[in-house]
């Protein structure tokens, strides 16, 4: 009964070093999970991002459990972090640059061309610089590596919300699936990302690097997954009509 009192404690503790911002975004993440349980047949090209929720529900609870129970050295904990934060942001990628390839995959606008080939030497060029960064650990490079290819999202977000303005069949924007899921993409990938990058390259107190993070980003990604959300209920409401 100690023990138990202790664990959910430290659970406690950690909720609210960080403002309560990872407890608000297990919450977020859990309700829509659960909406997606029970519309899930409605659903259709948005199941991916059920899936996606549930991975990281489940990788987020196991990196929470994994700095409260304490069961490994200091130093194995934050690879094993590492590695799960590094897990989480390849399936991102993976998931996001799925569902707007396919949705943009008609787009024949040439500058929009244009603007995907600059930022493809741009996050190109940071990963050859990262690569050459002989001071950092392979784990830390990979990640970094990792948010940098994110960065590839953020022009597909662009094109996609581009695409839908100048759809004329779309007669209430607010009201397709689609249009939720880039808002929320297109928000989190321009705060949260830089801020992950760069949050590595300098020495910040840590209470400010705590504040900064509940701030830049567990605030943004939960304000993505409640975009997803959303992006749910419309879909279901379209179902229905």
């Amino acid at each position: 009964m100690h023990l138990k009192m202790n664990i959910l404690q430290e659970i406690l503790n950690q909720f609210s070093q960080y403002y309560f911002t990872k407890l608000t975004l297990i919450i977020v993440e859990t309700t829509t999970i659960t909406y997606g349980i029970l519309h899930y047949k409605k659903l259709k090209e948005l199941r991916i991002f059920f899936w996606y929720l549930c991975l990281d529900l489940a990788l987020f609870i196991t990196s929470l459990f994994l700095d409260t129970l304490k069961l490994f050295e200091v130093e194995d904990i934050h690879l094993l972090n590492g590695l799960i934060n590094t897990s989480v942001s390849i399936m991102e990628i993976i998931v996001y640059f799925t569902y707007f390839s396919v949705r943009i995959k008609n787009h024949k606008q040439n500058n929009l061309k244009h603007v995907i080939f600059i930022f493809l030497i741009i996050f190109l060029s940071l990963i050859l610089i990262e690569t050459n960064t002989t001071e950092k650990s392979f784990l830390s490079k990979l990640h970094s590596l990792s948010t940098i290819m994110f960065l590839s999202i953020l022009p597909l977000s662009i094109i996609n919300i581009r695409k839908m303005l100048s759809d004329a069949r779309i007669e209430k924007l607010h009201f397709d699936p689609n249009f939720w899921i880039t808002i929320g993409m297109l928000y989190y990938s321009a705060v949260s990302i830089p801020f992950y990058y760069f949050r590595g390259l300098f020495s910040i107190e840590h209470e400010i690097k705590v504040m900064l993070d509940s701030i830049l980003f567990y605030t943004p990604f939960t304000l993505n997954i409640i975009c997803i959300l959303i992006a749910f209920i419309c879909k279901k409401r379209l179902k229905n009509l």
